[in-house]
């Protein structure tokens, strides 16, 4: 493993969302390449978004931008059931399935070294 968090993204993240920052670029540098994907399960939808994100941008409003060039991978849950009554009970039952699915693909799309590295329970 080396010091730069990008060149060890090959052993930290699944080649299926490593896109363009996979390819030698040995006579080039990849400045930005973010990929945006919507899967629906069940009554809802998660949305991922990963990438390349060049330094002092915002790709997600309310997160920072970091001076240097880095990687991002951004999950979010939600449902969309129009015409359904309030209930708190359905709510916080929601609320529990959106973060099972938020995590399991947090946790596909990382792999055991990107835990390792960070902290986490493998």
């Amino acid at each position: 493993m080396g010091d730069n968090l990008i060149d060890d993204l090959p052993s930290l993240v699944r080649t299926e969302i490593l896109g363009p920052t996979n390819i030698d670029r040995s006579d080039a540098e990849l400045v930005a390449s973010v990929s945006q994907s919507i899967f629906r399960l069940n009554s809802m939808q998660v949305k991922a978004g990963w990438g390349m994100v060049p330094g002092n941008t915002v790709i997600v409003p309310g997160i920072d931008a970091v001076s240097e060039r880095s990687w991002m991978l951004d999950v979010d849950v939600f449902s969309e059931q129009p015409g359904q009554p309030f209930s708190t009970d359905r709510v916080i039952e929601e609320t529990r399935r959106g973060a099972e699915h938020a995590y399991a693909f947090f946790r596909w799309a990382v792999l055991d070294e990107f835990l390792r590295r960070f902290g986490g329970d493998v």
